[in-house]
């Protein structure tokens, strides 16, 4: 008995002995081994020949977590969990070992949920700590010992002591491995980095050093795509800069991301800490996060980032301030066989082992699995990629296993990022320096050449070169230049420029669209503010029509009007989606706004000088009827279409028809009374308003004296001392040399005469024009048709008549009327100007010739540009009570006895009418003896007046081309509304030619407006002497 005691002890010791020689030779294997690598791996080996176990995990300590380093199952390694966690983390914190006989008498360390979610059973465990220099670096675990015929037996205390001394043996290796791998590894982390950041800093501009940054990224974390988002000036967006795959492609940059609109990267852009995310434990967040950013991936990667399983959000901080001005996004962590160990027994397998299913980690608890990510390559990392085409890229395939991003990746690009962060900034800088000196360089030849073409009235080579200096200007894809229709109140005409390419060579191309008077040009042309819009489709402004029709996508959009000198709005300037998906800025705006006030005037002198052109492209709806007759009325002669030439064989026919047959004088109508009633003194209340009816004045010699008369005291003309007779002898002889032409006659003198007192004694002229002047447009506006032959110019000067020799086809008419009227002042006796001074008689005699001459038709939009471009400010005069300038006085009186020669289009429908019918028998006529005698003609001149529904349609394109425009550029330059009851009676009077063109019958009696007119008062009873006998004294309002 006491032999077999003692054997047995000798046996024991014999045991031990052979443990401990066992675990000292395992110990040198793992001692012999240099690398924290081949050490990690020969320990858990030694490990599992010292103790049979079935499985055998070794974790170590990194930043505050236990890190599984090897383990049996795959799946496992790369886990992190914190010390307060399971029976490692027991073990780590406390410090001393756990032997666990039966894992169900432990239920307080021991989750035995996790081996019925595995299928493994855990029987028995023993774990120690792996200490050094008094602190755990690590534990080691090893679960279900096997006895010699492979049946599950406990762990004994023997196999706890033996583990304990080969841990005790190889700590200090392991953890001087470990630290010479870290510093290896920091020092290839160190020249690597350096090798990025030298290729990010090659980069001077943002989008270039963004890219390169991207693809450091790649190359650092070993994942598959990169996206390098940075915040935008003056907002609270990011914007992607650059979006690069391992495939070589390259995504799609611009994606614009609103921080209210996505929550990972505003989370990373305000806290300046990172996230990590898998679809195992952030599903719902992982896939909003790539749902948001698949646009980044263009049509192509998009497979890719469908399928994609893990992303890590870094934050790019200012290194002073710690402002984050971008975020870098890494899509999928790639995982090959250097980033993972598996490391099983190297026994060979017993017949009686059967392979075991996973199990989940005893030491796993909740916590999350993180693939590791400390074994950094650099030769799989970058190897210089920056440098390379993306093709090297391939190398890290796609068919890679893809795995989590972990704390340790954070770390390593971490470096990176704070490095690029000086080298972003100083290339946005560079980036800003660069735009700057193009948006400058390209405003000054903006503003020196506009002015050159505005010069040559090129509309369409202004336009286009609008267009394209905007979009160098404002950094945008498109630049449309909007002009607001004067013939169409409810459109806009816009031009934008594209560049298109012919072979090699790069040009551009110019697009006109017409767009309704919605959207935000719409709002910007009536509110005449600008606008500047950051998502244009989630703005209830805009209109999606053409983006619909074209399929163009509109983002951002800076608009602003553009408002001349004088306050009149010509179009707008729209600058859509800003490049590079940034929206556009204050700065911006300023700039626009600047450019807007520098070219607005020049703009609106070149589209005046071109509307016809404009218009005849504007729409194809428009008979050529109404452009023939636009053309003539803007063009006068020079416009008129080559037809069949003139037979010369009737010459002498010819000729008679074409001298003035009908300037023969005729019988006056005039008598002046030996004195003037109380009867008339009404007679400027009467005849003071739009809407009077003046056939008595056409008749009535006494109501014309005396309302000539009655006009004079209220102009305050009495300073030029005209006698009544010589009043009488000019209006005689005036009245004589009119002919019986339908509308240029007498009848229309008087009505011009009417309308240019209505406008002068207007509440929106009044007081603008100095005496001489007032009177010199008065007597123009009596005399600007006298001797009117009933044809126009073309048939004067198609005809080679002797009115169109004597003034070389210049303005004939205008010439002879003017010069009719001038004889008559001087020449007829009693003379009106006789009591004048030398200087008053020059300068009325200027103003009658200037007035009558610029009643020419082909004068008509020098009228329109006088009102629509004219610096003077003429209710600022009014006000003052201030006349305007000597050359400014000119065009307003040239100005308005234009106005009041197309006059009738203001009056009510029934007398507008009858003169538009009037008029039209002249035309008519004319057409017919141009056709009779083989001369041009135009066709709108032949339509049969007694036929309504047929000439309708030439009146409303008269009304709505050429008489709107004037009055409405008239009203606007008087301001205050003063006239814009004139517009209206225009617009409805419009409308009624319209119903006629339809078919519809419309009464003479219609609404009428009447315009405003300063007030009549009566006569005080110490009126001053009478100019004339039977005069009206008045009072202004």
């Amino acid at each position: 008995m006491a032999a077999e005691k003692i054997l047995s002890v000798v046996a024991a010791k014999d045991r031990l002995l052979a443990s401990q020689a066992l675990v000292i030779d395992l110990a040198k294997e793992v001692l012999r081994s240099t690398d924290i690598k081949g050490a990690v791996r020969t320990l858990v080996e030694a490990a599992y020949k010292v103790v049979s176990a079935d499985r055998v995990s070794l974790f170590l300590e990194e930043d505050g977590h236990l890190v599984c380093h090897v383990a049996p199952d795959r799946s496992r390694i790369g886990s992190c969990i914190p010390f307060s966690q399971g029976i490692v983390g027991l073990v780590a914190r406390t410090g001393e070992a756990i032997n666990l006989t039966d894992t169900s008498s432990r239920p307080d360390v021991f989750d035995a949920s996790l081996d019925a979610a595995s299928g493994y059973t855990t029987r028995s465990v023993v774990c120690l700590p792996l200490r050094c220099a008094d602190k755990t670096i690590g534990v080691l675990q090893a679960v279900n010992k096997k006895g010699p015929g492979g049946e599950p037996v406990p762990f004994e205390q023997h196999d706890e002591r033996m583990l304990d001394l080969l841990l005790a043996l190889t700590a200090q290796q392991l953890r001087f491995s470990e630290l010479v791998m870290q510093r290896e590894k920091a020092t290839k982390q160190a020249e690597s980095l350096l090798t990025l950041v030298e290729a990010v800093s090659a980069e001077r501009d943002t989008v270039g050093a963004a890219t390169a940054l991207a693809w450091a990224a790649v190359g650092l974390l070993y994942c598959r795509s990169a996206l390098v988002f940075l915040r935008e000036a003056g907002s609270k967006a990011l914007v992607c800069q650059a979006a690069v795959s391992t495939s070589g492609r390259t995504g799609e940059r611009g994606l614009r991301v609103e921080l209210d609109e996505e929550a990972v990267l505003a989370k990373v852009a305000s806290s300046g800490r990172p996230a990590l995310l898998d679809t195992e434990h952030d599903a719902q967040e992982f896939g909003r996060l790539v749902e948001r950013l698949m646009p980044c991936f263009g049509d192509r990667l998009q497979m890719e980032a469908s399928s994609a399983s893990s992303a890590l959000c870094a934050p790019l901080p200012e290194t002073k301030t710690g402002e984050v001005i971008g975020v870098v996004v890494a899509i999928d962590r790639l995982l090959t066989l250097g980033d993972v160990e598996d490391a099983q027994p190297s026994q060979p397998s017993s017949p009686s082992r059967t392979p075991t299913p996973p199990s989940p980690d005893l030491a796993s608890g909740s916590q999350r699995p993180r693939a590791v990510a400390r074994r950094f390559c650099p030769s799989k990392a970058m190897g210089s990629l920056l440098r390379r085409k993306p093709s090297v890229t391939v190398g890290m395939s796609n068919d890679a296993e893809v795995g989590p991003f972990s704390p340790g990746d954070l770390d390593t690009v971490g470096v990176l990022l704070r490095s690029a962060v000086n080298i972003l900034r100083t290339a946005n800088l560079y980036d800003q320096e660069v735009r700057l000196h193009g948006q400058l360089g390209a405003l000054v030849d903006l503003l020196t050449r506009a002015r050159s073409l505005a010069e040559n009235a090129e509309s369409s080579t202004l336009v286009a070169f609008v267009s394209d200096q905007g979009r160098k200007i404002f950094d945008c894809d498109r630049c449309t230049f909007f002009t607001v229709d004067n013939f169409n109140a409810q459109q806009l005409v816009g031009c934008f420029v594209l560049p298109t390419k012919e072979g090699e060579e790069e040009k551009t191309a110019l697009y006109e669209i017409r767009v309704p008077l919605k959207g935000i040009v719409g709002h910007v042309a009536k509110t005449k503010r600008p606008i500047n819009i950051k998502d244009a489709w989630s703005d209830p402004i805009f209109s999606r029509e053409t983006d619909l029709k074209t399929g163009y996508r509109t983002k951002t959009v800076l608009c602003a009007p553009m408002i001349t000198s004088n306050g009149r709005m010509v179009g707008v300037i729209q600058c859509i989606n800003k490049n590079g998906g940034h929206t556009f800025g204050a700065d911006d705006l300023e700039m626009l706004n600047m450019v807007s006030l520098s070219i607005s005037d020049v703009v609106q002198k070149v589209l005046l000088q071109n509307s016809y052109d404009t218009f005849i492209r504007s729409d194809d709806n428009i008979s050529s009827d109404v452009k023939d007759m636009f053309r003539f009325y803007e063009n006068g002669a020079k416009a008129a279409a080559p037809k069949p030439p003139i037979r010369i064989a009737g010459n002498k026919q010819l000729l008679a028809v074409v001298r003035f047959k009908s300037m023969g004088s005729r019988s006056s109508k005039l008598v002046l009374p030996e004195h003037m009633g109380a009867d008339n003194r009404g007679q400027l209340e009467v005849f003071a308003r739009w809407d009077a009816d003046l056939r008595r004045l056409q008749e009535d010699s006494v109501a014309m004296l005396s309302l000539f008369q009655a006009v004079y005291q209220r102009l305050h003309l009495e300073s030029f001392r005209t006698s009544p007779e010589a009043l009488h002898a000019f209006l005689k002889a005036m009245q004589a040399k009119y002919t019986d032409t339908p509308y240029h006659c007498w009848d229309h003198a008087v009505s011009a005469w009417h309308m240019t007192f209505l406008l002068v004694d207007s509440p929106a002229f009044v007081g603008l024009l100095p005496p001489e002047d007032v009177l010199g447009v008065l007597l123009a506006a009596v005399g600007h048709d006298v001797g009117h032959p009933g044809t126009n110019n073309n048939f004067q000067v198609n005809s080679m008549s002797n009115v169109a020799l004597r003034y070389n086809d210049f303005s004939v008419l205008e010439n002879h009327h003017a010069s009719v009227t001038c004889t008559a002042l001087q020449e007829e006796q009693p003379n009106l100007l006789a009591n004048l001074e030398l200087s008053q008689r020059q300068r009325l005699r200027q103003v009658v010739i200037n007035s009558i001459l610029n009643t020419d038709m082909i004068k008509h939009k020098d009228a329109v540009a006088f009102f629509e471009t004219s610096k003077v400010d003429l209710p600022g005069h009014r006000r003052r009570n201030e006349p305007l300038p000597p050359d400014a006085c000119l065009k307003l009186g040239s100005a308005l006895l234009h106005s009041a020669d197309l006059g009738h289009p203001a009056l009510p429908w029934k007398a507008h009418k009858r003169m538009s019918l009037l008029i039209a028998e002249e035309f008519y006529t004319q057409h017919q003896e141009e056709t009779r005698l083989g001369l041009p003609t135009l066709p709108f001149m032949g339509k049969d007046p007694n036929n309504l529904r047929e000439l309708a349609p030439i009146q409303v394109g008269f009304l709505q081309f050429v008489a709107r425009p004037l009055w409405s550029a008239m009203s606007f330059a008087a301001g205050q509304d003063t006239l814009s009851e004139v517009v209206e009676n225009i617009a409805g009077n419009m409308r009624r030619w319209e119903e006629l063109a339809a078919g519809e019958e419309v009464p003479d009696d219609q609404p009428y407006r009447r315009p405003k007119q300063r007030s009549i008062c009566p006569p005080p009873s110490h009126a001053a002497p009478d100019l004339l006998p039977g005069s009206i004294p008045v009072c202004e309002a």
